[in-house]
């Protein structure tokens, strides 16, 4: 099953793809976030060029599990979108998932000599790498589920 996942910021919107069959996510896109209703259009298409079955969004509660500003705009996010589909739309905790991008490719970054550009968040990977990360999370989720209800 196709499945897309979402990091959904207030600059920039990450999107990856998945399979539930394999079980990897691949970075996609990342474009403007303009708007809600915008940015719901773009992620439709995306998720009908896919042939995706499931939305996953990461949602960035704070470091304590409360929903801070941030998790608030993203719930009308989710709200807007689950109203203008038939498609589940999931949650998946991103607590970290950009920056463990951001330390990633700082890691990668140092290996090349030769390297011009300075690493940034500006770099258009950043936001959909985070959003493979929050959907190959929820695929790992789903392999562990099928493996503990294997047991028993």
């Amino acid at each position: 099953m196709q499945v897309i996942g979402i990091d959904y910021g207030n600059r920039n919107v990450g999107i990856a793809v998945g399979d539930t069959d394999i079980g990897i996510a691949v970075p996609l896109a990342t474009f403007i976030n303009i708007s809600i209703n915008d940015t719901v259009d773009y992620i439709l298409i995306k998720a009908d060029e896919n042939a995706s079955k499931v939305i996953i969004v990461g949602m960035p509660y704070t470091m304590s599990g409360k929903v801070g500003d941030q998790a608030k705009l993203v719930i009308d996010f989710i709200d807007a979108l689950r109203s203008r589909t038939l498609l589940p739309v999931e949650i998946v905790d991103e607590r970290l998932s950009t920056t463990e991008v951001e330390k990633i490719a700082q890691v990668q970054f140092s290996k090349k000599k030769t390297r011009k550009k300075k690493f940034s968040k500006k770099n258009s990977e950043i936001d959909s790498s985070a959003a493979a990360i929050i959907l190959q999370s929820w695929l790992d989720s789903r392999i562990i589920m099928k493996n503990i209800s294997k047991n028993y």
